[in-house]
């Protein structure tokens, strides 16, 4: 049985946020993507194209201006909005995503975020939208996911679900009010949660990696706005992010052309290539989100390409610790 079918009479459409530079192929296979998405014609989308950071950039660049100025009077979309940087924004706190993403807020409560890399299901747009609408007045859900780790989850008839380890950016909505929420996380909200009984317990349900991001976010000067953080914010507090049941996003970045992501092993490769992606218009929300909550927490940790071993796990906190006794040393003796 589909669910919240009252509140999507009056379904709220999210404008798309797509921050991009010079990986014209990647770009272009995004936005075309989206172009075939149900609600594509009442949907806003801001592009924030960054200013070249070096002479690499410059033509995959140009061929992107080039691109949108073709397409500017026959696109499908409501509005196109393009932000063409004065100067290279790059990422962080006053980067090109932030600064994109800020902008729109102060025209909407909620948007639509997707990294150029990624390409889209027809029913992107409709479950994003879907989601929104049905979680906004929810404050334990945190967002809403598009994409599905390649992981072997369990399911029963339900057609998504809820989970609060990874915050996997690769195209997902948000509300103001939650965004601002982890916007105005600094290390010393971190800071503030860390105890011996807590780590222990964090370590348990969300594992090695993220208990170290953790500690890296409590004790670092600035942080970014990102998916390790906001991961990290979910599982502290036991808020979740609805993920649906088969990936309504494929990611095209992991090729080595990012910035992030380009280190990848043969196996993993084959795991991101082998997804099927969701193939229909429509999604219908059916269930709870709840089913084999535990049970999928624990494979998401077990399962994650982010995993770290226990032995690494310990090297990693004992060079922390080092080097932030070290960094207290020099400013003794300065």
């Amino acid at each position: 049985m589909a669910m919240g079918e009252d509140r999507l009479s009056c379904l709220t459409y999210a404008p798309v946020i797509i921050p991009t530079l010079c990986r014209y192929n990647h770009f272009r296979a995004c936005l075309e993507s989206l172009m075939k998405c149900t609600h594509a014609d009442k949907t806003d989308v801001f592009i924030g194209l960054d200013y070249p950071l070096k002479q690499s950039h410059w033509e995959g660049y140009e061929k992107i201006r080039t691109y949108i100025e073709s397409i500017k009077d026959c696109h499908p979309f409501k509005k196109l909005v393009v932000v063409e940087r004065e100067k290279n924004y790059g990422f962080g706190k006053n980067g090109n995503a932030r600064l994109l993403i800020e902008y729109v807020l102060t025209q909407y409560d909620r948007y639509i975020f997707t990294e150029d890399d990624n390409i889209l299901s027809p029913g992107f747009l409709d479950y994003i939208n879907k989601g929104l609408t049905i979680y906004e007045n929810d404050e334990s859900i945190m967002g809403i996911i598009g994409y599905r780790s390649y992981y072997d989850y369990k399911f029963d008839t339900n057609t998504f679900f809820k989970q609060n380890v990874d915050y996997l950016a690769w195209g997902y909505g948000i509300w103001r009010d939650r965004r601002v929420e982890l916007t105005d996380l600094t290390s010393g909200w971190f800071r503030k949660q860390l105890s011996i009984r807590k780590l222990i317990d964090f370590r348990k349900t969300n594992g090695n990696y993220r208990c170290l991001s953790w500690l890296q976010f409590a004790f670092s000067k600035g942080i970014p706005v990102c998916d390790d953080m906001m991961s990290v914010y979910i599982g502290l507090t036991g808020k979740n992010v609805i993920m649906p049941r088969i990936t309504l996003v494929k990611n095209i970045g992991i090729d080595g052309s990012g910035v992030h992501f380009n280190k990848i092993t043969p196996d993993l490769q084959k795991n991101f290539d082998n997804q099927s992606i969701y193939d229909q218009p429509i999604f219908d929300y059916v269930g709870t989100g709840d089913e084999y909550y535990n049970e999928n927490r624990k494979i998401t940790v077990e399962s994650s390409y982010k995993r770290i071993e226990d032995r690494d796990f310990v090297i990693a906190i004992l060079k922390m610790f080092f080097r932030k006794c070290r960094t207290v040393i020099n400013v003794f003796f300065k």
